[in-house]
């Protein structure tokens, strides 16, 4: 296994301090194929019709996040989408690196505060 990708999950989800004490991060032989034949993407032209950001890290790999935010942004028929690549991040540096994480937080909170009604 050489994919950087890849190899950055099994990290995070196995070794980083951010794992879940009683994770052992495995699964089931048998349940795999329903995870890998699991697919909603055919729901979000009817459930992802309000403003949408989606942010990716621009460094691509072998788990295809980046391509799944493009397709969730392309799928969706919202009048007001934006797809926002944090340049040099990978899809696990968006979980916990402090600067990819305030690229992202900043991009956020421009998008929340021109989206979300204030009562």
């Amino acid at each position: 296994m050489t994919d950087p990708e890849v190899l950055e999950a099994i990290a995070f989800y196995r070794e980083s301090e951010f794992r879940h004490p009683n994770s052992t991060n495995r699964l089931l032989f048998t349940s795999y194929g329903e995870i890998l034949g699991f697919d909603s993407f055919h729901l979000v032209p009817d459930l992802m019709t309000l403003p949408l950001q989606v942010i990716v890290g621009g460094r691509r790999g072998a788990t295809g996040q980046y391509e799944a935010g493009v397709l969730l942004h392309d799928l969706s028929p919202a009048t007001d989408k934006h797809l926002f690549v944090v340049e040099g991040a990978g899809h696990y540096d968006l979980y916990y690196k402090s600067d990819p994480v305030a690229i992202a937080i900043g991009r956020l909170a421009d998008f929340f505060s021109r989206t979300v009604t204030r009562r």
